[in-house]
């Protein structure tokens, strides 16, 4: 039975540690009841934690298992820590490492983790491969206890790498040396001396070694099952959360300034909805419930149900039937939410959460930025969006937090506006689908001389730094790789792949003084000091029914919070505001049309609004303003209505119609100026005139009328998206553009194989050593020229998903870490920092692409980065356009024989969009026919059609109905 007096013994050992690590007296003992231990002295103390179990007395919870982890070490058994999702199993294990004085190693698991992150690593240096011990063999030599965390995540066959140094304390290891049980080492050292068994290869494995595993439940909780083999050598407890009363003693600490009565119905809620979670039902993680008591405590005028809402987001994770029952609880327990708009206001240094309803005035205690803000955009202040800065304001004096919200809808706007507010700078890391932890943190690099050595990761130089980081497509990654990072996230800590580690601010200071030594001698045992300053901010898409990223684990980890959903009048006040005067009428329809489309019972007409973001209406209505009369073409472009399933289209159109949405030819403007001018540059470099394509294009009105519509895109700042079907001359026009406008071209053409690392740069190899170049998208950038994307749809989409941070908030991390940054953000410091790549404000991305759908084999690239991008739908010219065209290609053939081709092209075309035919016959093919015609006058017209439709000929459907059609027009194809 564990008594009150084992909490006295618990913190007189603890006092006793304290003393023995900083004086070197002899070891003292720790007794929890009737079970004592050795309090051992610590070869390397900075791998001792502090600050956990000396911060506060351990809850009562605590001890039994404190006990049992005793027992178990002087049985020499490994142990297993089986619980929920939460920091409950870590923080146990940091306060018994501490309390016991036992130096620890850290192994987050991934589904990335091979056995290059367990054992060994190989390095080059001088020309020569050694290996270097990593954490398992490390903790093995020198007696420490290896933390296994996330044991879940771990790919079949990766852990029983482990099973003999757990089960008889032996390893083979890569360099050829072999790790020894410490009893069969010892006898051997009767008969040898030491170094004859050092030339042996043999390395005796501490008596002290000691393996802690943490892991959750499969199933229940999502992730693998253990190995048999793997389990057996574990002793396992379950670590249950704490209990009710347990846990509101603890709030009652943390938030002593919100009234008890709330506290104590907050946590009845979260106790009674945990008690009936299942698998599809996320329970309430206790730990994020701690950070939002502090935010609580930070700003007590919040009410209770807003507190529940920052812990746990139910609209993102919860079914419509689901939320039920927390409402249920809510009325229940008399947990109130009331809408009490907030304004973060900063003033003479001093950054304030006002509550005008009151009065109220809460000043926040801000850490102090490492860098001043470098963001100037426009911000338009809205109610909402200022409550929601106001909060992020409080959670962001507390600690870390996670931003959700629709594609479109601001989240990054928000942030800068975030910064700007709190004169901080942060710096962006994109992530995207095939980043491994690895890359996250840091990165294997070569020196000319071919020596290996690691790089920081962004995320790990703000760490150092005390910059604030923002991880930009949380929703992208494998949830594993964000729980690598809870170490970081929860108490500030950071063991990095070179060996290095990374300790939160608190701590680092506790351990200097507790082991008597400077922040210099800290740095040179390879553990350096995370300032206070240092916050990483999540930004994520919200949820949808395709993609659910948000499970328990991430639940866990931060309190989330949302932009919200804007209503009419301020989507109405922003985009004339953003727009300078554009047609309030004419807005108003746009956002009630986008409005209904988004409530629509058609899922087709859902999928099609979140292509209308608030970003894409900006700039409708800013073309609207250029140039009027065009408004049903500019949202029928921007939502790609031309290639959507028929039916969708026909529902679509039909919506557009009763919205009265349309093209009014009254207002059309007849303008004097050519934009195709106003954009042409100059050229100052004779490498830059060499880039200018120079093509052959014959002019239509119909492609005249495109190329004006580039021009007027492109004044405005944006970004071009040319889709459409193949042989429609997305090139041609994309060439003729830059040669009109006299703007040099840097190339790329994507395809399956494409990775992000060849997106961003080149690698070569030179006499032996692998060297990196700019890609064509950072020469592009550099020098402010026009980047090219040919076929990006055939890129895998988690790839050109990375180029949304570049053309959203112009950032973008390179392969090779460095990061491209708008020029003007640029500060003194930042122009002499060769890590970072400034952006030439004539950069433009022009993206070419066929439409989605079969018969195409791409990707729905419009899907991921359609809202980014001016679109532009490149059809087929109209009849005349594309017969004077063809004529100049072939002056020679008669006009009947042109008009007869074309007639039984467009037929062709027409019943492939009705669905009879599969394939797009396009104007590259008619053009081929009439360049042949025109070169082989003599050869017979059938046969220099079955040059294209001999394609066709097996299938005996489709060459019946082409046959039909060529027969009819007196063309006898068969």
């Amino acid at each position: 039975m564990v008594t009150r007096v084992s909490l006295l013994q618990l913190r007189q050992a603890q006092k006793i540690l304290t003393s023995c690590a900083s004086t070197s007296s002899k070891p003292s003992t720790l007794t929890i009841g009737s079970v004592s231990v050795k309090l051992q002295e610590s070869k390397n103390p900075d791998f001792v934690p502090a600050y956990y179990g000396l911060k506060s007395q351990p809850p009562q919870d605590l001890l039994p298992h404190l006990r049992w982890l005793i027992q178990k070490d002087k049985l020499k058994q490994d142990v297993f820590l089986l619980g929920v999702p939460g920091k409950i199993r870590l923080e146990l294990v940091l306060r018994y490492l501490e309390a016991t004085n036992r130096e620890f190693e850290y192994l987050p698991i991934t589904r990335d983790t091979t056995e290059a992150d367990i054992k060994q690593r190989r390095e080059i240096r001088d020309g020569t491969a050694y290996y270097t011990d990593l954490c398992a063999v490390r903790a093995a030599l020198n007696g420490r206890v290896l933390v296994i965390d996330g044991v879940e995540q771990a790919e079949r066959n990766v852990l029983p790498i482990l099973n003999n140094l757990l089960e008889n304390r032996e390893m083979q290891l890569d360099d050829g040396r072999f790790l020894m049980n410490h009893e069969k080492y010892d006898e051997l050292l009767k008969k040898y001396d030491e170094k004859t068994l050092k030339n042996m290869g043999m390395e005796r494995v501490s008596e002290n070694f000691h393996v802690i595993a943490l892991g959750l439940p499969v199933p229940r909780f999502p992730g693998n099952s253990l190995d048999p083999p793997f389990r057996s050598r574990f002793q396992c407890r379950n670590i249950q959360e704490l209990s009710f009363n347990s846990f509101l003693d603890q709030a009652k600490e943390i938030a002593p300034k919100v009234p008890e009565t709330e506290l104590n119905d907050v946590i009845s809620l979260i106790y009674a909805f945990n008690s009936e979670s299942s698998s599809s039902r996320p329970r309430i993680a206790t730990s994020v419930v701690e950070k939002t008591l502090r935010i609580w405590n930070e700003n007590p005028t919040y009410t209770a149900g807003e507190i529940v809402n920052f812990a746990y987001p139910a609209k993102e994770v919860l079914s419509e039937s689901e939320k039920h029952l927390i409402d249920t609880f809510k009325q229940k327990f008399e947990v109130k939410t009331k809408d009490h708009p907030r304004e973060l206001i900063a003033q003479d240094g001093n950054v304030n959460v006002r509550v005008p309803s009151d009065g109220t005035n809460v000043q926040l205690d801000l850490p102090t930025p490492s860098h001043p803000t470098t963001f100037t955009s426009t911000w338009i202040p809205t109610q909402k969006q200022e409550t929601l800065l106001a909060d992020l304001g409080v959670a962001f004096s507390k600690g870390d937090f996670v931003l959700i919200g629709p594609k479109g809808s601001g989240k990054s706007r928000i942030l800068g506006e975030f910064s700007k507010r709190l004169n901080f700078n942060y710096v962006t890391m994109v992530l995207h689908q095939d980043m491994n932890t690895r890359e996250l943190i840091q990165r294997r690099h070569m020196k000319e001389n071919g020596d290996t050595f690691w790089e920081d990761s962004i995320l790990v130089n703000a760490a150092r730094n005390g910059d604030v980081c923002v991880l930009d497509g949380v929703e992208m990654v494998h949830p594993s790789v964000i729980m690598s990072l809870s170490q970081l996230i929860y108490h500030r800590r950071f063991d990095l792949p070179n060996g290095n580690r990374l300790i939160g601010e608190k701590e680092f200071a506790t351990i200097m003084e507790r082991d008597g030594v400077s922040e210099e001698e800290m740095n040179q045992r390879g553990v350096f000091r995370i300032p206070e300053s240092f916050r990483v901010l999540f930004v994520g898409e919200s949820q949808s029914k395709e993609h659910k990223w948000i499970n328990e684990n991430i639940l866990s980890i931060f309190p989330f919070y949302t932009v919200p959903n804007l209503s009419l009048n301020e989507q109405m006040n922003i985009i004339s505001k953003m727009t300078d005067g554009s047609n309030s009428k004419s807005v108003e329809k746009l956002i009630e049309f986008v409005q209904k489309i988004k409530g629509s019972a058609d899922a087709g007409l859902r999928t099609t609004a979140t292509s209308l973001s608030l970003r894409r209406l900006i700039h409708i209505a800013k073309r609207d303003l250029m140039q009027p009369g065009h408004l049903r073409e500019l949202v029928e472009k921007a939502a790609l209505s031309k290639f959507l399933p028929q039916i969708t289209k026909e529902t679509f159109e039909h919506e557009l119609h009763e919205a009265s949405i349309y093209d009014d030819l009254a207002i059309r403007t007849q303008e004097n100026e050519k934009y195709i001018d106003m954009i042409r540059a100059p050229i100052d470099r004779a490498e830059d005139e060499a880039l200018i394509p120079n093509v052959l294009f014959h002019d239509n009105e119909q492609h005249i009328g495109i190329l004006e519509d580039m021009a007027r895109d492109m004044k405005l700042g944006s970004h071009l998206l040319l889709i459409g079907n193949q042989g429609v001359g997305k090139n041609k026009l994309t060439d003729h553009f830059l040669r009109l406008i006299n703007r040099p071209r840097q190339y790329m053409q994507l395809h399956r194989d494409t990775t992000v690392q060849t997106l961003t740069m080149q690698t070569v190899v030179e006499n032996g050593i692998i060297r990196h170049e700019d890609s064509a998208l950072v020469k592009a950038a550099r020098n402010g020229q026009i980047l090219v994307i040919d076929e990006a749809d055939k890129a895998p989409l988690h790839v050109i998903a990375i180029l949304k941070s570049l053309l959203d908030t112009g950032s973008l991390v390179l392969g090779d870490g460095r990061t491209l940054r708008p020029a003007s953000s640029f500060t003194d410091a930042d122009k002499k920092n060769d890590r970072l790549v400034p952006i030439h404000p004539n950069f433009r991305i022009i993206m070419l692409a066929n439409r989605p759908g079969f018969p195409f084999l791409g990707n729905n690239l419009f899907a991921v980065l359609g809202d980014l991008f001016a679109i532009h739908m490149i059809d087929h010219p109209g009849r005349e356009s594309e017969l004077a065209m063809i004529k100049k290609y072939g002056p020679t053939v008669p006009d009947k024989t042109l008009n007869t081709l074309l007639t039984i092209f467009n037929e062709l075309r027409e019943k492939t969009d009705e669905g009879l035919l599969q394939y797009p016959y396009s104007t590259r093919e008619l053009v081929n026919i009439v360049k042949h015609c025109n070169e082989f006058s003599k050869d017979p017209l059938p046969e220099v059609c079955r040059n294209v439709f001999d394609f066709d000929s097996y299938s005996e459907d489709t060459i019946a109905i082409i046959h039909q059609v060529f027969q009819k027009h007196g063309v006898p194809l068969g």
